[in-house]
């Protein structure tokens, strides 16, 4: 599927745009960290939790 036409930025723009990538990684952590606590995973929880960190961290540069 083209994401470009279908009205939405393409790859480009998030590799260019960190917080507007991050905004959209964030909000699919949050979705994937709320299924697992409502499967009561708190293991997958603390996962995801770490890889949302080191995905920010990645994102903007840091700690490289």
């Amino acid at each position: 599927m083209d994401d470009i036409s279908n009205g939405k930025p393409g790859i480009g723009f998030y590799l260019e745009n960190q917080s507007s990538r991050w905004a959209m990684e964030r909000a699919a952590y949050l979705q994937e960290i709320r299924l697992a606590r409502e499967l009561g995973d708190t293991r997958a929880q603390r996962l995801l939790v770490q890889s949302a960190w080191d995905e920010r961290a990645y994102i903007f540069g840091l700690g490289q």
